[in-house]
């Protein structure tokens, strides 16, 4: 099991997204509806979507041994 942290600074509020996203990550069937999605190559991405399989991607390819903090910036700002 991979262990990340999201980033969540004072007065941001990520605390909610971000529990959506760690939910999301440990579900292996959205993953890889996500990332079937993403090969698609008629242009109809959703921002949304792409931002969140860069952090999904960011998180899978951390090589660390130890917890890395990502953040959740892209996304977040996709959502408004």
């Amino acid at each position: 099991m991979r262990i990340f942290q999201l980033s969540n600074p004072d007065k941001s509020y990520n605390c909610f997204l971000n529990v959506v996203i760690q939910t999301l990550w440990r579900l292996n069937g959205f993953k890889l509806l996500l990332y079937e999605l993403l090969e698609i190559k008629d242009g109809d991405k959703k921002d949304i979507c792409k931002s969140l399989g860069e952090l999904f991607n960011e998180i899978l390819t951390n090589s660390s041994g130890t917890p890395q903090t990502f953040s959740v910036d892209k996304l977040r700002v996709k959502l408004y």
